[in-house]
């Protein structure tokens, strides 16, 4: 495999591992199983919320919660993925 490949499904996995952990961390905040008045959760929250806001803006513009369901975390992983496929599959 090209290492320009390689390195761009690595970013791709990282980028996928920062939205699931992202999630986690907002489930466990909003059902008070953490506090956001810790300074590590917070730190930790606020760089998540950074790295994950635009892309998630994006998506939310065309994607509506369903029932109070956010679905546009799971349309963004499906992408990536669909993304990585395809950058295997003809490179």
């Amino acid at each position: 495999m090209h290492p320009i490949i390689y390195l761009l499904n690595l970013l791709l996995d990282l980028y996928s591992f920062i939205l699931i952990c992202w999630v986690i961390l907002d489930w466990l905040i909003k059902l008070n199983v953490i506090s956001m008045y810790n300074e590590v959760v917070s730190n930790v929250m606020h760089t998540l919320n950074r790295l994950t806001h635009l892309p998630l803006k994006v998506m939310r513009r065309y994607i509506q919660p369903f029932n109070g369901l956010d679905l546009s975390v799971m349309v963004l992983l499906i992408v990536i993925h669909l993304v990585k496929y395809t950058i295997n599959y003809y490179f």
